[in-house]
């Protein structure tokens, strides 16, 4: 019996051994065929001048050029309770909505504004400055360490508020002041093109925009400041620097998947401890990392041009890409969340390019009329002295609408859903595309 059983067990552990081996077998076989083709995809691409690490794509930032210390000391200030985040968010959504704040309401805002005036005046000297280096890029970007979005948000949504009281007490200067360093901060938030401060930066530019509107609209401007906010808002080079994320989180997809594939996993799971088994396994799956890697990077190779194209022509190629990515191949379960599915920033950027486009013709409509005594009838009486070209809503491909009444003046996107919903919006947007209020507007009273 004990040699029955002794047989039993030889032949167990033989099968298994076997088995092992065979499964190193493959393993290795795979693993230098898929480190030729990796070798062979990392030199075509280098000579194609795809960056490696994101920090190639950071230019060098002098510390008395950087405004990111400026921005932490702000950070380290701001003093915002959890009962005043309510009435600013109304605040901002009642600007967008064209109301202001109740008295109230105005004081306490008011209020909170002085508490943190510091920190206002921080963020402002962080815009003059000409880059922002937030990471230590001494780090793999992997590890890299954010600003805080919700004090971000907060920050940025006093200044726009600080803003339209000063328009208020008739300090229309300083105010557009403060929206354009509000503008600028948020454009250096994507000298480190991270996928999530590109989103931090468009959700403040709104911020920016919408205080705008509610400075601009309804009041007599002087046309050379008119004249000098309709150069200042060019969605096209805004486009092209939010662009920049693309090329920023395709290095760093392969920076983290060329770690993964030297052996060390906390390129996916970074400041958390790493075990024996994270890293067995790691070595085990190291030939479908390699794969994976070189099916990530040729999906951005996909995305190179987005940046020329408006969001109504990159829509059908994102949704593509979309279908391609979800549900991912099953080889692309260790670094394929890698590669994000890109709808959702796409879109949000075509927001703020709707909205600042109808900003510069609500402003060019404002020019006309300071020169002529009345409004355009259409938005083809702004070209070419007032604007260069109609322009052309992102979402439509089609000029934006243009309505004048007895009692006002719209000029508007229809959105994400492509329906007029009349210039009705709202700024809290849940969907990929509303079902209604979707419209991005410039509304003025003539009267």
């Amino acid at each position: 019996m004990a040699t029955k059983t002794k047989r039993i067990f030889f032949s167990i552990l033989a099968s298994l051994l076997a088995v092992v081996t065979v499964v190193l077998a493959v393993r290795a076989v795979l693993n230098y065929t898929g480190g030729r083709k990796l070798a062979a995809y990392l030199e075509k691409a280098k000579a194609d001048g795809v960056a490696m690490k994101m920090k190639d794509l950071v230019p060098d930032c002098p510390d008395s050029d950087n405004g990111a210390p400026l921005w932490k000391a702000a950070e380290a200030l701001i003093q915002i309770e959890n009962k005043d985040k309510g009435p600013l968010s109304r605040a901002i959504q009642g600007f967008f909505d064209g109301r202001s704040p109740d008295i109230e309401t105005g004081r306490l805002l008011a209020a909170l504004v002085e508490k943190n005036r510091r920190v206002l005046d921080l963020m402002v000297e962080s815009s003059k400055r000409t880059c922002f280096r937030y990471q230590d890029w001494s780090r793999p970007a992997y590890e890299a360490t954010f600003l805080g979005a919700v004090n971000l948000f907060q920050a940025t949504r006093l200044l726009a508020i600080d803003a339209v009281l000063r328009a208020d007490d008739g300090d229309i200067r300083v105010a557009l002041d403060q929206c354009l360093a509000g503008m600028s901060f948020n454009r250096l938030l994507l000298d480190e093109p991270f996928l999530i401060k590109g989103l931090i930066a468009l959700a403040d530019m709104k911020i920016c925009l919408i205080a705008l509107n509610r400075i601009m609209s309804g009041r007599d401007v002087p046309p050379d400041v008119l004249t000098a906010w309709t150069e200042e808002l060019n969605p096209l080079a805004w486009r092209q620097r939010f662009a920049r994320i693309l090329p920023g989180e395709r290095a760093f997809a392969l920076e983290a998947g060329l770690d993964l594939v030297r052996g060390n996993p906390e390129a996916t799971r970074p400041f958390t401890e790493t075990r024996f088994l994270d890293r067995l396994w790691t070595w085990l799956t190291r030939p479908m990392i390699k794969s994976e890697l070189i099916w990530v990077q040729r999906h951005y190779e996909g995305l190179k041009n987005v940046p020329t194209l408006s969001y109504y022509q990159i829509r059908e190629r994102l949704k593509e890409l979309g279908r391609q990515i979800n549900p991912l191949p099953w080889y692309c379960r260790v670094i394929g969340d890698l590669l994000p599915d890109y709808q959702a920033p796409f879109m949000k950027e075509a927001t703020l390019e709707a909205m600042m486009l109808a900003t510069k013709a609500g402003l060019a409509c404002k020019i006309y009329k300071n020169k002529t005594g009345s409004y355009p009838e259409s938005l083809e009486a702004l070209v070419p002295e007032y604007l260069s070209e109609v322009p052309v809503d992102p979402f439509t491909g089609k000029p934006f609408v243009f309505r004048l009444s007895d009692d006002e003046i719209l000029i508007y996107s229809l959105g994400s859903n492509g329906k007029d919903d009349a210039g009705r919006g709202t700024y809290l947007i849940d969907k990929m595309v509303m079902e209604k209020d979707d419209d991005w507007t410039w509304r003025e009273k003539v009267r």
